[in-house]
């Protein structure tokens, strides 16, 4: 979300209270739904290419829990 998006989007909050005299337009809402919308599929996309690029540990192998266990008898 860029600076004026987010700015857009705290005056509009701002604006939907009760005693505000001016309430947002119909079309502000709409522009402020689309803006949300759009960070949060571009935050989902960002979460799924880190996810796919992490790779899975493999389980330790016989030999590395043997001198594991060794180092820890040596203490």
């Amino acid at each position: 979300m860029t600076p004026e998006e987010s700015t857009f989007i705290n005056e509009l909050r701002l604006r939907n209270s009760k005693d505000h005299p001016q309430p947002p337009t119909l079309d502000e809402m709409k522009r402020a739904i689309i803006i949300l919308r759009c960070s949060r599929s571009s935050a989902a996309e960002a979460a799924a290419k880190s996810k796919g690029s992490r790779t899975k540990r493999s389980a330790p192998s016989e030999a590395d829990i043997g001198d594991a266990l060794a180092d820890l008898d040596a203490m």
